[in-house]
């Protein structure tokens, strides 16, 4: 599957095709039992949505910021595709806008 890898410290955004998403977790350091879900961005029309891994206390621990869609996130993260129903999917390979905060 297509997933994003984000390392903002190093201010870095690829897409990578690994077979799993916890394939992917691990090239950025996060490991499965200490990460948080989230949704970047929700298609209600029906096309691909974003979600998002990162670091469980990574708001309370890491200085390195990025945002997408105009939210705000902290550390490394995965970034993944789903359709309308929940289920995962290659994320587009067209990359979102992303911004490097300090």
């Amino acid at each position: 599957m297509k997933f994003y890898t984000v390392d903002p410290t190093r201010k870095q955004f690829m897409l990578v095709d690994v077979p799993k998403i916890e394939a992917a977790m691990a090239m950025v350091g996060l490991k499965v039992l200490e990460v948080d879900h989230g949704v970047v961005f929700r298609d209600h029309s029906g096309g691909p949505s974003l979600g998002i891994v990162v670091y469980q206390y990574s708001i309370a621990e890491c200085p390195d910021t990025f945002m997408l869609y105009g939210r705000r996130f902290y550390g490394n993260a995965i970034v993944y595709g789903f359709d309308f129903e929940g289920v995962s999917i290659d994320v587009p390979d067209e990359l979102p806008e992303i911004v490097w905060g300090s």
